[in-house]
């Protein structure tokens, strides 16, 4: 089952630039979330395969997510990198329950049919929030949504 999800997710491949790291980011969400939302029968177990997961592959992508993160700027180095990655999946883990519980309790819209406050954008922000990197100071800084700076 989380063989599948991942393979859904596909593997964190290392981002040019911040706006591609955010671009790959939310390529890889849309990606999920479509799986889940085609096939009905991983959407019924992904809350229980990922709520299990604290180690392995699924750990491993977020490691290659932060690694990279820290490497472009995008997330910050004052916290040790094994706290971050945890607090990260950690983050998403309660993102992906909330996601999960509004999926099974009617469908969910395509990937570009989310209004701009709904779990794509909120996850993001909060994540920004979070990783308190380059691309979040410097749109907060100039008065912009960090989340346009994907």
């Amino acid at each position: 089952m989380l063989a599948r999800l991942l393979g859904a997710l596909g593997p964190w491949v290392p981002a040019r630039d911040e706006a591609d790291f955010g671009s790959r980011f939310a390529a890889g969400s849309a990606a999920l979330a479509a799986h889940l939302r085609d096939q009905p029968e991983d959407l019924a177990l992904a809350d229980a395969a990922i709520g299990r997961t604290h180690a392995g592959p699924w750990l491993a992508w977020f490691e290659a997510l932060v690694t990279d993160g820290q490497r472009l700027g995008t997330i910050r180095t004052d916290v040790d990198h094994g706290l971050l990655v945890s607090a990260t999946a950690a983050v998403i883990r309660a993102a992906d329950a909330w996601a999960l519980a509004r999926m099974t309790a009617g469908p969910l819209p395509e990937a570009g049919d989310f209004p701009a406050d709904e779990s794509p954008a909120q996850l993001w922000r909060l994540l920004l929030g979070l990783w308190g990197g380059a691309v979040a100071k410097t749109a907060t800084a100039a008065g912009e949504d960090p989340t346009d700076a994907r």
